[in-house]
């Protein structure tokens, strides 16, 4: 699978404590959300450990390789 490029978003409507980074797939960006989140060339910048998925149609951007930072990260970005 070939990591794509997505878009990054904090829901300010949450309390601070709960407040983490969610994931945007283009897709969902353009059609459901075109006003959310920054762009995030992960295509050329790369992911790092961690799963990027996207937080409303639920596709993988990147997956993980290290099987132990995988589940630790999945929905922690």
């Amino acid at each position: 699978m070939a990591d794509n490029d997505c878009y990054l978003f904090v829901d300010m409507n949450v309390p601070e404590k709960e407040r983490k980074i969610s994931v945007l797939c283009i897709e969902c960006h353009d059609e459901k959300m075109p006003k959310t989140g920054a762009f995030y060339a992960g295509s050329k910048e790369g992911y790092g450990p961690f799963n990027f998925r996207c937080c409303l149609c639920g596709i993988f951007i990147h997956k993980a390789d290290d099987e132990e930072n995988k589940e630790k990260c999945e929905t922690s970005v």
